[in-house]
């Protein structure tokens, strides 16, 4: 396992670890009162929410966890990296911390993997808060569907394998304020990504290649239901 000295100036938190599936998961686990979960995307760890974590801190408790593969979470390489197998993580970990009556904070695919809890096990869920997420069928939607169909040829095994492109491109493009993209952030954000080493790389390859499979017509309708499930979540 590779390891990497967090800068905690920057990451001002204790390092928690869970074990699931005989793997250790890492965790920030901050302050005190309702429960907040936090649920990251791609290529990303709870390094992305420190700022909001320091901001609510001193009124909830703030829990980040790190996807398998994923900033300072285990990297082996023979795991299941689809979203499928990161949700039935993400429902493991809730069910160790029992957390109850929480809220939940999720950008990118963190919030499909964090939904798959949401919608079987509505009543421990107090409130939703998203962005930059999807909830609809994704091997329908142009914006998806292209680069998932350029993904799964010569070249885009070669963009990620190769060139590190969704860390060196796609996360910088991300950010709308580019006055935040400082060097040290930017270091200490990439460096615990499975990009980082050549031979992590297709970890997060597979976590993308899953997604439209994932949500589209090959999960026999399961994860395309979720519009009409979550308007019964919300009483629409």
């Amino acid at each position: 396992m590779e390891t990497f000295q967090v800068n905690r100036n920057r990451f001002p938190f204790e390092s928690r670890f869970v074990e699931i599936d005989g793997h250790r998961m890492h965790y920030i686990d901050e302050g005190v009162g309702k429960p907040i979960l936090f649920s990251h995307g791609t290529p990303e760890w709870s390094f992305g929410w420190r700022d909001i974590v320091q901001g609510l801190r001193g009124q909830f408790r703030c829990i980040a966890p790190d996807l398998l593969g994923f900033g300072l979470s285990d990297k082996p390489t023979d795991a299941d990296y689809s979203v499928a197998a990161h949700a039935r993580r993400m429902e493991q970990f809730i069910q160790q911390l029992g957390l109850r009556d929480f809220h939940v904070v999720a950008n990118d695919f963190g919030l499909s993997i964090a939904f798959h809890y949401v919608l079987r096990h509505p009543e421990q869920v107090q409130r939703i808060s998203f962005f930059n997420g999807w909830m609809w069928p994704l091997h329908t939607d142009p914006h998806y569907a292209r680069p998932a169909r350029i993904m799964r040829t010569w070249l885009g095994r070669l963009l990620y394998l190769r060139f590190n492109f969704p860390v060196t491109v796609v996360m910088p493009a991300a950010f709308g304020d580019k006055r935040n993209l400082i060097r040290k952030s930017t270091a200490t954000t990439n460096k615990p990504c499975p990009t980082r080493n050549p031979a992590g790389r297709p970890i997060l390859f597979r976590a993308n290649c899953s997604m439209p499979q994932t949500f589209g017509r090959n999960n026999g309708g399961k994860w395309v239901r979720w519009p009409a499930s979550l308007a019964s979540f919300f009483g629409a």
